[in-house]
């Protein structure tokens, strides 16, 4: 009790000592937002599948190249097992989405896992996150299919030489793949939302950026140009800014292939797994004690542990404005009871 009621003071000390309304603001929704989840802790309400984490690219500003953690496919019946356990959970999933550390395409199944889903979870908005140098015309139908909802494409690059010195793809086939994706999908009345990013890095000059905005600005629903993240200390942003709860911790259940729970995308080797969907229920996994206790101390201020969550960039602006209007979605007592959903 001591320990907590230091925590408390704590916590006291640090709102009385801002004086930003809006800061106040943000700073209190955190706190009252997590007093909600303290009795059986969250549900997600976005579940992120890692089906495969093989790649066909070695972009440079990725650290799949240094992959260590074992590679694989996850099998039809793990993922009809977690999208079960999830559903029987009660997780309002209103996204699912497929990227993790591979290319979603490189799965040849990952057509009928998308249906599966988008059966279990109707409501659901289902995307994936692509290079497109996989998306050939029957990819593109099995899409279709499917029922996907969103394809994200990386693109990184305008220019033939900026997209091949990033992506390590041959530029001319994903091009192709794009604008044949582009006009099969405008046939059927643009079913599936198209969005292209790119993350800037020292080959883009502000020209290439300009050029991919405008060129893609007119064929996409969405054009993203992220700000480069660090993946857990693979690369050395010098980010020192205010840091506020990370939505990962809050509302993304992210599974790795082989049902591991991974912390967040950011730990790309998986060195803080929180538990495994094969053999534990996703409360077990993702409201045990440990994890409740990272969310606690985020909601303080402490970022120290484990060591990927200091300065990451995902705890900065893009959190900030996360909880200006955040809610989460506490668990009910009957989830917290039922410790393994089979």
């Amino acid at each position: 009790m001591g320990f907590a009621r230091h925590a408390v003071e704590r916590v006291v000390e640090a709102f009385a000592a801002i004086t930003d309304p809006e800061e106040h603001r943000i700073r209190r929704r955190i706190r009252q937002e997590f007093d909600r989840s303290r009795p059986h802790g969250l549900l997600p309400r976005q579940l992120a599948i890692e089906t495969v984490n093989h790649c066909n690219a070695a972009c440079i500003m990725c650290p799949y190249p240094t992959l260590q953690r074992q590679k694989g496919i996850m099998s039809r019946e793990v993922h009809k097992l977690i999208v079960d356990k999830v559903k029987a959970w009660g997780a309002p999933i209103s996204i699912i989405s497929h990227a993790g550390m591979g290319e979603p395409l490189t799965d040849r199944a990952i057509h009928d896992k998308i249906a599966y889903e988008k059966s279990v979870f109707p409501d659901a908005r289902v995307a994936i996150y692509s290079n497109a140098s996989a998306l050939e015309d029957k990819r593109v139908q099995q899409l279709f299919d499917a029922r996907l909802d969103i394809l994200s494409v990386s693109l990184n690059a305008f220019s033939k030489n900026v997209y091949e010195t990033v992506m390590k793809l041959p530029f001319e086939r994903t091009w192709n793949n794009l604008h044949r994706f582009l006009e099969l999908n405008n046939a059927r009345g643009k079913p599936i939302e198209f969005h292209v990013s790119l993350i800037p890095t020292e080959h883009h000059s502000e020209e290439e950026i300009a050029k991919f905005r405008n060129y893609w600005g007119a064929r996409a629903h969405n054009v993203i140009v992220p700000p480069r993240i660090g993946w857990g200390g693979f690369q050395n942003l010098g980010a020192h800014k205010k840091q506020y709860p990370c939505r990962y911790v809050w509302e993304v259940l992210l599974v790795d292939w082989d049902g591991t729970v991974a912390m967040c995308c950011e730990d790309y080797e998986t060195k803080f797994p929180l538990g495994k969907l094969t053999e534990q229920s996703p409360q077990e996994v993702w409201n045990s004690k440990m994890f409740q206790e990272q969310r606690r101390r985020q909601v303080e201020g402490d970022f120290a542990m484990p060591s990927i969550c200091l300065n990451c960039v995902e705890s900065h602006d893009g959190a900030r404005e996360y909880w200006k209007t955040a809610s989460v979605v506490p668990a009910p007592a009957v989830a917290a009871a039922d410790r393994r959903v089979s």
